[in-house]
């Protein structure tokens, strides 16, 4: 997990750890100097939450004014292929992820794509989830479905497009939007 100071003034953020079922796992705060840089590596073995398989890190600027830049990188076991994962701030239901495939690769390989959504807020959220696969026509072969998360819980699926759509051979892009008021 890392942090950027935006600003000419010192911060202090605190890092909560939670499971995917909303428990809170470990907390930690960290000082920032001005336009100051700070990274930690494996963040939920040092704060002894080891096997953590569905969690998060909610960041919360505690001092200071910001802005605050926030970003993780998750590196898979098997592959030792990495993931940037840029910082979400609340209130901003709405989100479009790019780049989603359930398709065959050069070379034997296969594209599929997870995706980890986090309701950080105390109340259920429903969410209509619409895949738009690439093409002129890909807003016509637009498929829909609602989910509900629950309060301070996530979700993870595995091969989303094949999973949730029923796409095998597809790529394109993931439209999130909130269903009814947001908390």
């Amino acid at each position: 997990i890392g942090f950027l100071n935006g600003s000419a003034d010192a911060a202090e953020v605190q890092v909560r750890l939670v499971s995917g079922e909303g428990a809170l796992l470990a907390t930690r705060s960290s000082s920032l100097p001005s336009f100051g840089y700070f990274q930690e590596t494996e963040i939920f073995r040092k704060l002894g939450c080891a096997d953590v398989s569905n969690g998060r890190a909610e960041i919360t600027i505690v001092g200071g004014t910001g802005p605050i830049f926030a970003y993780a990188s998750i590196v898979d076991n098997a592959s030792g292929d990495g993931t940037f994962v840029s910082s979400e701030r609340e209130n901003e239901p709405d989100l479009i992820v790019g780049g989603l495939a359930s398709k065959e690769g050069m070379n034997g390989t296969r594209w599929r794509s997870t995706i980890a959504l986090v309701n950080p807020f105390a109340e259920t959220n429903k969410m209509k989830l619409t895949f738009v696969p690439l093409g002129a026509d890909g807003e016509l072969n637009a498929r829909s479905r609602a989910i509900s998360l629950p309060a301070l819980g996530s979700l993870i699926e595995d091969d989303v497009v094949a999973n949730w759509f029923d796409l095998h051979e597809s790529a394109g892009d993931l439209r999130a939007e909130a269903l009814g008021a947001s908390p």
